[in-house]
């Protein structure tokens, strides 16, 4: 094999990002005369993207108005996305260990502006070979076409590894049969426990020394 592959979540898994899009969205609907969204609502509509958040919120909403809404958020967001936010601990000190022996990419459902945003503004965006955005559906996790033939291709001479928070990323890695590292305290909603992956992680520091024991 050639080398690591490791393809990252972004919210949830590389940072903390929940309160600067909570804050987006609530700034973009007390606007529209809407309830704001909560910590615990939010959690539970996350990682489908801003669109299918806003349908499932308000139900009665029309087509029409949901674009609407949809499109001040996304405006909002590429203004707020740096604040309110953190790079989980370790997740540095990871990418600089193990960039000689192995190679980065960003799958994420977010918007391919606001991600690279966020990797300029923890300045940690040249560690990554490129970002794959769910703005283009081809390669919207877990089952866009282009991010498939993407991994296929990793797979042909290197050992690639999903690292994620949730249950798309582990549906990612599934129907690509590669492996899956779970970190803890991200966008989950079932039990960890039921997951199925091969690490279970509290950062990267603890990461990095799973690896180190098992490579």
């Amino acid at each position: 094999m050639d080398k690591f592959i490791f393809i990252f979540d972004l919210d949830g898994t590389l940072i903390e990002s929940k309160n600067s899009i909570i804050s987006s969205f609530n700034e973009v609907f007390l606007k529209n005369k809407l309830k704001p969204t909560t910590n615990i609502e939010f959690t539970k509509l996350a990682n489908f993207g801003s669109k299918f958040f806003i349908k499932k919120k308000f139900p009665n909403l029309k087509e029409k108005e949901i674009i609407k809404i949809n499109n001040q958020f996304q405006n909002t967001y590429k203004i707020n996305c740096t604040k309110k936010i953190k790079l989980k601990k370790g997740a540095k000190y990871f990418l600089k260990k193990y960039k000689a022996k192995a190679n980065f990419y960003i799958a994420t459902n977010k918007p391919k502006f606001s991600s690279i945003k966020i990797l300029k503004f923890f300045g940690i965006k040249s560690y990554f070979n490129d970002v794959y955005s769910g703005s283009n559906k081809n390669f919207k996790k877990p089952y866009g076409n282009k991010l498939r033939e993407k991994i296929s291709n990793f797979k042909k001479k290197n050992k690639v590894i999903v690292i994620g928070d949730s249950e798309a990323d582990e549906k990612l890695a599934k129907i690509n049969n590669i492996e899956f590292a779970l970190i803890k305290n991200g966008y989950a909603k079932k039990n960890l426990k039921k997951f199925k992956k091969k690490y279970l992680f509290e950062n990267f520091f603890e990461l990095s020394k799973i690896l180190l024991n098992d490579y």
